[in-house]
């Protein structure tokens, strides 16, 4: 008997190793020695809790047996049943189809295997009950009745085959294989969810595994009993399926189907930030390409002050900025899962473009030159380098205002214009000035007698008049100086002469001349010049009016008139003369000369002298 149960317990080891979806379970029951159990008649009413009706099969007192049990999975499975000794006339019941057989039951319980097996010959008999199927996890009971009460030992085996484990008795199982895994990726991790197994095994669930396919992921809370598990360490841009085990006393069963597919993937990392460079309006932001982390880079965003723009690489150009104001801009990559860090800002830059035009410029005229006064321009965000002056074609350059233009030809017009530099580029021209012609409205010089020196300004006689000779002489001795002997009597010219020419002027224009002279004027001066007159074409000695106070003497001349030499409204001024003080101490006075009817009748005087004084001799 212990040879048999032994024998047995080696079979049933190794039909449970079998595949999951094709389990044996061998199901033994070792009657007591010396036992005996009741008879009953007709087997009718609960058993272990369960209605049961056998009536109407082998009439007789019976003892029984019932083995309550489970399958982990729904399916059809298959029942043999072994006599091991037994003396005839044992009756076994079992539900569903069989071979040999009886008349089926007319209702069959649900909860039973019932079924009338009769053994009319010598043991040991073996009758296989097939096409029965059973739902994972509803109870099921196996009873075998005899109608003998001498049985002992071991008595019977049934084992029973199909797509799951049989959970009968001591014999328990894996768990089931979990349900639903579902996969939801973050980054390096993905969180994987699943529904729990339709059976235990008859064995509590210890924990769940899920691996990952390929490998590589960890599950951080494997052997947990939660059905939410958490893979980390997974790499970007690698596709990854998931898989469930469940554990149990009786160790791990099979893996669940394989969840969807996800990718390790986040959005990118931050560029690394370039130079940003100015522009009119606009800054171009250049960076260097983040890791994508397992997606494609879709687009870049270049942001500056918060005005962005988008593009496929760099740099990109972020306009509609405010020229003159500083900024500084970053840049940011996104992927299919979203927009990745900004990088860190770049340095401070300012947009500008060229300078604007400086306002209409004012221009003072010189000799030979032009001073081209102006307003500085907008500078548009880059600091002015330099302006260019332009009067009719003739160039001068300057940081500032005023700018003077040379190499200019005297009374001849010109109108100018000026425009500003920086670092964009040439601005555009102002606006023309008004017309401006250049001229010599002063001369200076060391007087010829050696007192200082003297300076003379103009003013009037038109746009164009201007100093075509301006000079300092003697009285005598200087090829431009009057005629030997003509000065006028007991008079003195402390400073000697001034000899000019104006020209260019506007025809019978007026001239204003001030002349500075290096000490104070005595009193009674006047002012003396040589040269015709309206009244006296002859070149002689006269006073024209003249304002002297102090160091000054100013007095105008009319082209054409008084004062001017060539006495024609031509344009041109010719002038001679200085201030002469009477009377001055050490002067030599000139003897006044006589004409040719006074020196006759001088002579006829001291002739009838002669003639007066000889008489008496006679």
């Amino acid at each position: 008997m212990k040879s048999f149960t032994r024998a047995l317990a080696v079979l049933a080891v190794s039909l449970l190793s079998l595949h999951a979806n094709a389990v044996t379970t061998i199901v033994n029951e070792a009657w007591p020695a010396g036992q005996v159990r009741t008879l009953v008649t007709n087997i009718n009413g609960p058993i272990n809790g369960q209605q049961t009706s056998f009536t109407g099969y082998t009439a007789g007192p019976y003892n029984y047996v019932l083995w309550p049990f489970k399958v982990t999975q729904t399916g059809v499975y298959t029942a043999t049943a072994a006599t091991t000794g037994v003396a005839v006339n044992t009756t076994w019941f079992l539900n569903g189809f069989f071979s040999p057989s009886n008349t089926a039951p007319t209702t069959p319980l649900s909860s039973f295997i019932v079924a009338v097996l009769s053994l009319q010959s010598a043991s040991p008999y073996v009758g296989t009950f097939t096409g029965m199927t059973f739902t994972a996890g509803q109870q099921y009971s196996i009873l075998v009745a005899f109608n003998s009460n001498s049985i002992v030992g071991d008595f019977a085996t049934v084992a029973i085959t199909g797509p799951g484990c049989v959970i009968i008795g001591p014999v328990l199982c894996k768990p089931t294989e979990p349900l639903s895994p579902a996969a939801v990726g973050s980054g390096t991790t993905a969180t994987v969810t699943f529904a729990a197994p339709t059976s235990d095994g008859g064995s509590p669930i210890t924990g769940y595994t899920v691996v990952s396919n390929p490998a590589g992921g960890v599950d951080s809370n494997a052997g947990s009993t939660s059905t939410t598990h958490v893979v980390t360490g997974l790499t970007y841009g690698t596709s990854y399926t998931f898989t469930v085990v469940a554990t149990n006393a009786q160790g791990s069963g099979g893996a669940s189907l394989p969840s969807n597919s996800v990718t390790a993937m986040a959005v990118p990392n931050a560029p690394a930030i370039g130079a940003a460079t100015p522009g009119n309006g606009q800054v171009s932001v250049a960076f260097t390409a983040p890791a994508a982390n397992g997606s494609a880079i879709l687009d870049y965003t270049a942001n500056c002050g918060g005005t962005t723009a988008t593009g496929a690489g760099s740099p990109i150009v972020v306009a509609s900025l405010a020229n003159g104001t500083p900024y500084t801009c970053t840049a940011s990559a996104r992927n299919a899962v979203g927009n990745g860090p900004a990088s860190a800002a770049s340095a401070s830059v300012t947009p500008f473009t060229i300078p604007g035009a400086p306002a209409i410029p004012t221009v003072t005229r010189g000799n030979g030159q032009l001073t081209v006064a102006f307003t500085a321009p907008a500078s548009n965000g880059s600091a002015i380098t330099g302006y260019t002056v332009n009067c009719g074609g003739t160039i001068a350059t300057g940081t500032t205002s005023p700018i003077t233009v040379s190499g200019l030809t005297n009374s001849t017009s010109y109108t100018c214009t000026v425009f500003a530099t920086n670092g964009a580029g040439n601005g555009p021209p102002s606006a023309a000035s008004a017309p401006a012609v250049p001229a010599q409205s002063t001369a200076s010089g060391a007087s010829a007698t050696g007192t200082g020196t003297i300076s003379a300004s103009f003013t009037g006689g038109g746009a164009a008049c201007t100093f075509a000779v301006g000079q300092f002489i003697p009285l005598t001795g200087h090829a431009a100086s009057p005629p030997n002997g003509t000065a006028p009597g007991a008079t003195t010219f402390p400073h000697g002469l001034f000899d000019f020419r104006l020209t260019g002027c506007t025809p019978g224009s007026a001239i204003t001349m001030t002349v500075t002279y290096p000490a104070a004027l005595p009193a009674g001066s006047v002012y003396w010049k040589y040269g015709p007159t309206p009244s006296d074409t002859r070149p002689h000695w006269y006073t024209l009016p003249a304002t002297i106070a102090g160091t000054t003497a100013i007095f105008t001349i009319t082209d054409g008139q008084l004062g001017d030499d060539d006495l024609l409204a031509n344009g041109t001024i010719v002038d001679q003369g200085g201030p002469g003080v009477p009377g001055a101490p050490g002067t030599v006075t000139a003897v006044p000369t006589l004409s040719e009817w006074m020196l006759m009748l001088l002579a006829l005087v001291m002739l009838g002298s002669v003639v007066v004084i000889r008489r008496p001799s006679r």
